[in-house]
C-alpha cells in the first residue's frame, strides 16, 4: 500500500489504480478498509453501493478474507477487507 494511516485499531489505507487497469485522472484513487466483523463490513459495503457501481463483489477471496470493490455515489473507491474469524 503506498499510504496508510491507523487511529487505535483502524487502518485507513490509500492506493492508486490495480495492475493491469488504466490510470485516470476520475477516481483513480482506492481507499481500503480492514475490518474484523463481518456483519459490519456487509452494512458498510451495502451502504457505499446505495446509489454507487460495486466493480467487485463483497466476497471470500483466496487468501481466506472477505473481500470485494465498490465506488460509492460520491464517486470514491474503497476496497473493503475482513479478517474472517476463525
Amino acid at each position: 500500500m503506498p499510504g496508510s494511516f491507523s487511529e487505535g485499531d483502524n487502518i485507513l489505507m490509500i492506493s492508486d489504480t490495480m495492475k493491469g487497469h488504466a490510470a485516470s485522472a476520475d477516481g483513480n484513487i482506492h481507499l481500503s478498509i480492514g475490518l474484523d466483523d463481518e456483519e459490519t463490513t456487509r452494512e458498510i459495503f451495502e451502504n457505499f453501493a446505495q446509489g454507487g457501481t460495486v466493480g467487485m463483489p463483497l466476497a471470500k477471496q483466496f487468501w481466506g478474507d472477505l473481500f470485494g470493490i465498490v465506488k460509492d455515489r460520491f464517486g470514491t473507491n474503497w476496497m473493503l477487507n475482513c479478517t474472517v474469524k476463525k
